[in-house]
């Protein structure tokens, strides 16, 4: 009795003192993080440490170099190569290094505290969204996200501090938007708000999805108006796309008012739900013309920041229905829609089928003259923006397709005084363009037999008295379903490059016009999609990639140090992990609606994580490495939010636990996940012992095999303890290495040439002219290759090696002096004296001045003598 009435007190203490509760569970939760993590504390530095504190040339002078900081890429080499700017990250170690010096130590204790702050500030956020009465929900969200074992790459990576900070800022900034919530006269919490978002932003840019995010918790669990939410986004999207836009103003508008859009939106759908079902939203929106307006445009917003098919395509979905249901409403809407479209796309095959459903619309309704007028307007005003854009701002406007939009143009004037003459008319505009530019467009030539067949259909369906505006959508997808021209057909078509031929290899990846908005150039190894590729197989790619991202937070048993190609490459629709990826994406978005009112919280937590993890699908931006845990780190909040949602669903009472099967499964997660943690971090003690007890998983990454190599020539040349056996060992071990990568990827430059050079270590001559000379073949413009080449032919006495290496040499690299000098040896040392002559010749026609051209052609000149 004694023992059961201290329980209740306790509980009742806990009731009854809400901030002590807080206290304590934040407290506890600190510790739990420090203690899963404390054992990196010894760890090494590791991979692209150097990019933010090991021998930083700025960080390490402390304070003093903040200014410089400010002004200065993320990372930059030697060469001047630079990109990226998270100047937060540099200052965050330039005060670290003033205050403790240059310690790993210390940097893995302060990645562990910044840690330990962000597990605490989001178990703070979500008491503030869902109330101390789901304390215990609140903790176990938290508890997830601290142990999962995706997050061991953050914390025990040094150079993933950008990450921690960056969300770290983010959860800051929704604290103080909670703040402003709770009392909107209490407006500087806004600018609070937004000066800890751009902090964060300026750690690292992965975030910006938060900036829809936050608002939409404050919608789902807490009562708001939609200025609060309007206000609320803005305080987050300004300085997010001040940051994020790079000082491009058009795509500084979109990254402001597209997350505006969709947070008011979403408020103003929520109040509708909350008092009718979604079916009763859904047909609401689809009655009424201002809602139907609403989602058209966000969608189009949505579309211009994505640029992907589905997107673009669910756009013209709409505007067809748009059109179908609102005729009168739409038409402008629909009209400035695709003119936009075609001015950020540049795509004349999307404008001219724009027209053609706004002309299909047209036909549709002929009966109705009167009504039509608005529509002909529209047709004409959309061709007259299409044809102004093809003139006056692509630089080569496209004849045949100007054609197309007039011929159609003049054909709809046509039929309003008799539509069979403007068939006569459309047969002799087709015979005319498909004569004099048929090489412009057989998939144009589809919509011209399109209208063809359409008109007289529809036109004597009205003189039957059949209302043929009634069947627009339908006929529309059956004709164009017939003529080939679907966004099925788009999404599914087959590889646009002949797989054999590989001259892309040999050019420049620009990855900004790809885009990767901060300028880094991809290799194929870190990205396939740099190759050419299909629609179809980006999104599928993207597919499979949003499905290693669900495995990692699912089943973490294979956590990766790099991704990338093979282990994770371009994919068509042939694959049943892409399908499989699909279905349970798609299961998270119809839970997303399914449990809105039974459990916000998987509704919240779906939305977090989706809207968080797409922008590393690849569809906006290609990522190195395709796939990084690193990257899943503010979207797995979301992701723990979804699995305690699911365990509030098994159980119903969460103010109190109790040893039941929901609570079992929950501890078996939690000890599974925590265990699992424990022991990854001790594989990122160093980069050799990480790498190479991933390699078991990693045997087909042609950059993990290269990152590996890389730094067992660099630990092994560098660090003086290593015995000189263990050292030979290690660089033998290199070579293999270098080498399994270039058989994974025959056109990996950077591996080919230091498999040469590690091979010229370890004595294997062999394989280290096998490595250059695969070098010259890719990228001859490279000099390097045959210096080394040179040397190991000398060696060797391989003299007709020489010759022939020299030979190419001063094929592509005339304007070098040694390439003539190398050459004139090779044929000396072949004893082909009239040869060696020429070769001195020709040297001196470039460099008719140098001293030891005149003497060698004179020496030699004397002695043929």
């Amino acid at each position: 009795m004694g023992k059961t009435k201290k329980k209740k007190i306790k509980q009742n203490e806990l009731a009854q003192n809400p901030k002590n509760t807080l206290l304590f569970i934040s407290g506890a939760l600190a510790i739990l993080t420090i203690m899963l993590f404390s054992n990196t504390f010894n760890h090494d530095y590791n991979m692209d440490d150097n990019l933010v504190t090991q021998n930083h040339p700025l960080t390490k002078q402390g304070v003093s170099a903040i200014p410089t900081i400010l002004n200065s890429p993320y990372h930059q080499d030697d060469m001047g190569y630079a990109y990226g700017y998270r100047p937060v990250v540099h200052i965050s170690f330039a005060i670290e290094h003033e205050l403790f010096g240059e310690s790993v130590k210390t940097s893995h204790i302060v990645n562990t505290l910044l840690f330990a702050l962000i597990v605490v500030l989001l178990f703070r956020l979500l008491i503030r969204w869902i109330g101390t009465n789901s304390i215990f929900i609140a903790a176990i969200i938290t508890i997830l996200f601290a142990v999962h074992p995706i997050h061991t790459e953050v914390v025990a990576s040094i150079k993933n501090r950008d990450e921690i900070l960056a969300l770290l800022f983010a959860l800051s900034a929704g604290l103080a938007l909670s703040n402003y919530i709770a009392n909107s006269k209490k407006w500087y919490w806004l600018l609070i708000a937004a000066l800890y978002f751009s902090i964060g932003m300026l750690s690292k840019k992965g975030i910006y999805p938060l900036v829809m995010a936050l608002p939409i918790g404050f919608v789902i669990f807490k009562s708001t108006t939609w200025k609060q939410i309007l206000f609320a986004t803005l305080a987050l999207a300004i300085p997010a796309a001040l940051v994020a836009s790079e000082m491009q103003w058009i795509r500084m508008l979109l990254l402001i008012f597209t997350p505006v859009a969709i947070s008011v939106s979403f408020s103003y759908v929520l109040q509708l739900t909350r008092e009718n079902t979604w079916k009763d939203t859904l047909l609401t929106a689809y009655n009424n013309p201002k809602q139907f307006s609403y989602v058209f445009w966000v969608v189009v917003l949505v579309s211009l920041i994505l640029q992907f098919t589905i997107a673009i395509y669910l756009t013209l979905f709409l505007g067809v229905l748009f059109l179908y249901k609102h005729k009168k409403e739409a038409i402008y809407h629909f009209g400035v829609a695709m003119l936009v479209f075609h001015l950020t796309f540049d795509s004349d095959e999307l404008s001219l089928l724009a027209i053609i459903i706004i002309a299909l619309r047209f036909f549709s309704d002929l009966k109705n003259k009167e009504k039509n007028k608005r529509l002909l307007w529209l047709l004409v005003s959309v061709s007259i923006g299409n044809l102004f854009i093809d003139f006056f701002i692509v630089d080569q406007p496209d004849v045949g397709y100007i054609l197309k939009i007039v011929s159609i143009l003049t054909m709809s004037f046509i039929a309003i005084f008799n539509p069979y003459l403007s068939l006569i008319y459309l047969a002799l505009i087709i015979s005319v363009i498909e004569l004099f530019f048929k090489k412009d467009g057989f998939t144009y030539f589809n919509f011209d037999i399109l209208i063809f067949i359409f008109i007289p259909i529809v036109y004597t369906l009205n003189k039957l008295s059949v209302n043929a505006s009634k069947f627009f959508p339908a006929i529309l997808v059956i004709v164009f379903t017939l003529f080939g021209y679907t966004p099925g057909n788009e999404i599914f078509r087959g590889n646009y490059a002949d797989p054999n031929d590989m001259s892309w290899v040999y050019q420049q990846y620009d990855a900004e016009n790809q885009g990767k908005g901060e300028g880094r150039i991809l290799a194929y190894v870190e990205n396939t999609l740099v190759a050419p590729h299909s629609g179809a197989e980006k999104f599928a790619t993207g597919v499979a990639v949003f499905g290693e991202y669900a495995r990692l937070h699912l089943f973490p048993k294979e956590l990766l140090f790099y991704y990338g190609f093979e282990k994770v490459k371009t994919v068509d629709f042939t694959s049943p992990w892409v399908w499989a990826s699909l279905l349970f994406h798609l299961g998270i978005l119809f839970s997303i609606f399914y449990f809105f009112n039974r459990s916000p919280l998987i509704s919240f937590g779906g939305i977090w994580y989706l809207t968080s993890i797409l922008l590393f699908s690849n569809w906006v931006q290609l990522i190195a490495g395709m796939v990084g845990e690193r990257l899943a780190f503010a979207a797995s909040v979301g992701f723990c939010t979804m699995l305690a949602g699911y365990f509030q669903l098994l159980k119903k009472d969460t103010k109190k636990l109790k040893a039941g099967y929901p609570e079992l499964i929950l501890l078996a997660i939690v000890l599974i996940f925590g265990t699992r943690t424990v022991y990854r971090n001790l594989d990122w003690k160093d980069p050799i012992t990480l790498m190479t007890r991933d390699m078991k998983y990693l045997e087909n990454s042609a950059q993990a095999n290269n990152l590996l190599a890389l730094n067992l020539m660099m630990v092994s040349t560098t660090n003086n303890k290593i015995p000189q056996d263990q050292r030979l060992k290690m660089q033998q071990k290199a070579v293999r290495h270098f080498d399994k990568a270039t058989q994974i990827w025959p056109y990996f430059f950077n591996a080919h040439f230091d498999k040469g050079r590690a091979a010229i270590t370890v004595g294997d001559f062999e394989k280290a002219e096998e490595g250059f000379l695969k070098t010259i073949e890719i990228d001859p413009s490279f000099i390097n290759p045959f210096y080394f080449l040179i040397d190991i032919y000398r060696q060797q006495n391989n003299n007709e090696s020489y010759k022939a290496i020299a030979k190419e040499m001063v094929q592509h690299h005339s304007d070098n002096l040694d390439a003539h000098n190398f050459l004139f040896n090779g044929y000396l040392y072949n004893q082909q004296i009239d040869s060696a002559l020429i070769a001195l010749e020709n040297g001196l026609e470039i460099f008719p001045d140098d001293q030891g051209l005149q003497m060698n052609y004179k020496n030699l000149l004397e002695r043929s003598e």
